[in-house]
């Protein structure tokens, strides 16, 4: 919403608008990264209300009931047009990532509702009007591929893009934020990105256990990356060359290391991050899109215009009609299908070059909690990872996409790195904090507990707060993370670290982190109501984060002598106050 020109377009004219929101929420409730200058300026109090009496809008939601504040920014957003004025001229909708069908379960009704009362709005009749589009014609290609160095790019863009194809993701980084300096319309490619290398690699279950998870460490001494506790990792992956090899065959892509050079047809289409570069479609394929992902949607819509195969062109129109809705939650989501697969699946239907870039999505970056503090480990930057491996309804394997590429990586290779903030801030050094951390969640803990540690070594004398670390998983002996650091610091005099573990398989009754938060509730709710504690959780979204806050709820309750309406609103108050943080996924 940033790249919005909203003081020009949204309150600089009285003309009539319609406007379209669509906002996710991240966190807890918290703003995308591209909406932050847009929200405050729509915060401002100068604003009346009649600022956008003349703005119609409808707002969509991207949100994930697992977490309290579900939709959160999409109903702000909403409430904040109302109070200057604008009109709703179509009722919100919700996508959920929790439904089985995710973003679809609530996308296409909603919007469908949304083009039926636009036409009641606008006819297509009435003179002057757009026409509709025809079912049966692929919209056009926003993106024109050019080929022949006489039309590719200037000398002085020729010999950037020479450099800039040594390492397409970040060796060029410093000569496109140049270019931004000269030409602030020349964009950028994942400028923020640096090259790391592989340090340590280690499986730290057994070979025997049902998951693999990994220690993995990166080598940052000379990136100049600086991270602190609670900070992300963001990884870019490389797609294998067996499969680039394959979908170049598969597309009929014959000069495939032949540069090329993409350009907008349509001003509006997204800018990739190559624009205006001239790269290959092998490096395209390797380094850009998406091509191990699952196709969206939109992907089979227009793959259906590419066949003159009639059983092709119905079994794909059927899948992205609304009665092929389940059908087409079984064939590709649960199946996880990738592109590849997709395009085999119809071998008579095969798109030309120029909508390649409409049919495959960018790739987007992986992140993963930090699990070090740079005060103790000043050029490297360490997570753990679990490398995702499930079956399909029909017995398909399959292997998470950047997990098993990390789990390949060789100590020594190089790769994409960039630091992101995370949705945790980590408490002053003397305030006590309860961190609930089981399975990989550990992970952020590791990097605050890190922090404090390398404070307390540095100056002995230095307040440290009373540390608890709440870490569960299935086994003791197959998947107790980080055992021997917290055996360690257990052990440290005067650093005031304890831990409490739950190991759920390891009895015949199960045993969670929320029953030791029971075990535990006096000294929780000593040092929250009375020792200024900050309570942190980070894990799996699918029951633990509930499981806590009701846990904690029960804690208000007896401990507090609280009823439940009063305890929800002190965990209410912890959250607003970020005595109370979540990091989940």
């Amino acid at each position: 919403m940033d790249d919005f020109n909203f003081r020009e377009d949204l309150f600089g004219k009285n003309d009539d608008l319609y406007c379209i929101f669509v906002c996710s929420t991240t966190g807890q409730g918290n703003n995308p990264s591209n909406m932050q200058t847009f929200w405050k300026y729509l915060l401002q109090k100068r604003h009346s209300s009649h600022s956008l009496s003349h703005v119609n809008f409808s707002v969509f939601g991207l949100g994930d009931s697992a977490y309290q504040k579900y939709n959160f920014v999409a109903k702000k957003v909403q409430r904040r047009l109302l109070q200057l004025g604008a009109t709703e001229f179509f009722e919100r909708g919700f996508a959920d990532d929790q439904h089985p069908h995710g973003v679809e379960g609530s996308l296409p009704q909603w919007a469908a509702g949304l083009r039926e009362k636009l036409l009641e709005l606008f006819p297509l009749e009435r003179r002057g009007a757009p026409q509709e589009i025809d079912a049966n014609e692929a919209h056009p290609a926003q993106y024109e591929i050019v080929r022949g160095e006489e039309n590719l790019l200037d000398e002085q863009q020729e010999q950037f893009v020479s450099d800039a194809r040594k390492s397409p993701l970040t060796d060029h980084s410093k000569q496109l934020n140049s270019r931004l300096q000269q030409n602030p319309t020349a964009p950028a490619v994942y400028e923020t990105y640096v090259k790391g290398s592989v340090k340590v690699t280690e499986r730290v279950t057994p070979e025997d256990h049902w998951q693999d998870v990994r220690h993995m460490s990166f080598d940052i001494g000379n990136t100049g990356l600086k991270y602190s506790p609670g900070d992300v990792l963001a990884i870019h992956m490389e797609n294998s060359k067996t499969l680039v090899d394959r979908l170049l065959k598969r597309l009929n892509i014959q000069s495939s290391d032949e540069p090329i050079a993409i350009r907008k047809r349509d001003p509006n289409a997204p800018t990739f991050p190559f624009h205006k570069v001239t790269l290959s479609w092998r490096e395209i394929f390797t380094h850009y899109l998406d091509i191990a992902g699952t196709p969206p949607r939109y992907f089979f819509e227009l793959l259906a215009h590419f066949t003159e195969d009639e059983r092709e062109k119905e079994r794909l129109e059927y899948l992205v009609s609304g009665e092929g809705t389940d059908d087409f939650y079984r064939y590709n989501e649960r199946e996880k299908r990738s592109f590849l697969e997709a395009f085999d699946d119809f071998p008579n239907a095969t798109p030309t070059e120029e909508y390649i870039l409409d049919m495959i999505p960018l790739m987007q970056p992986r992140y993963f909690s930090i699990a070090s503090a740079q005060e103790l480990h000043p050029t490297e930057v360490h997570i753990v990872v679990a490398v995702i491996k499930f079956t399909t309804p029909f017995e398909r394997t399959r292997y998470g996409n950047c997990t098993s590429w990390m789990r390949d990586l060789p100590v020594g290779a190089s790769v994409s790195l960039c630091i992101s903030k995370g949705t945790m801030q980590m408490a002053p050094l003397h305030r006590p904090m309860i961190m609930i951390g089981p399975g990989t969640g550990v992970a952020p803990f590791r990097s605050f507990i890190q922090y404090r540690y390398a404070a307390h070594q540095k100056d002995k004398s230095t307040p440290i707060g009373d540390i608890a670390l709440f870490f569960g998983n299935r086994n003791k002996d197959k998947d107790f993370l980080y055992e021997h650091d917290w055996n360690t610091l257990s052990n440290v005099e005067e650093f005031p670290f304890r831990l409490m573990t739950a190991f759920s398989r390891d009895q015949d009754q199960k045993i969670y982190v929320q029953h030791r938060i029971l075990e535990h509730a006096e000294l929780i709710w000593k040092w929250i109501t009375f020792e200024n504690a900050i309570f942190y959780v980070a894990g799996n979204t699918a029951n633990m984060p509930q499981g806590v806050r009701n846990m904690m709820l029960q804690i208000a309750q007896k401990q507090g002598g609280k009823t439940y309406e009063e305890a929800q609103e002190w965990v209410q108050r912890l959250e607003r106050a970020k005595k109370y943080q979540q990091e989940t996924w």
